[in-house]
């Protein structure tokens, strides 16, 4: 894993719970802004689950808008698939 501060816009939030690398996660796609989609930079947001100051702002952010982020990256063997990022922040 690698650690990883950027600002982030939110593309679509999932309503259903994700289980993986063992804990519940609420997800959510998100992109680093770039001038066109081809050069975006795509990120499937994982905050764990759990009630809490961080939970709620995870869940009320709002599509189209940017955040600053920081969490670590986990890789994927499947380049078609985005990136996942477990939120610290």
């Amino acid at each position: 894993m690698n650690f990883i501060a950027a600002t982030l816009e939110l593309k679509d939030a999932h309503a259903d719970t994700v289980k993986v690398y063992g804990l519940d996660y609420a997800s959510a796609l998100a992109v680093v802004p770039a001038n066109g989609a081809a050069s975006e930079v795509r990120f499937r947001l994982l905050c764990y689950n759990r009630e809490g100051a961080k939970l709620t702002a995870f869940r009320d952010w709002k599509q189209g808008n940017r955040v600053l982020v920081t969490g670590n990256i986990v890789f994927s063997d499947d380049p078609a698939k985005p990136l996942d990022l477990i939120v610290t922040t």
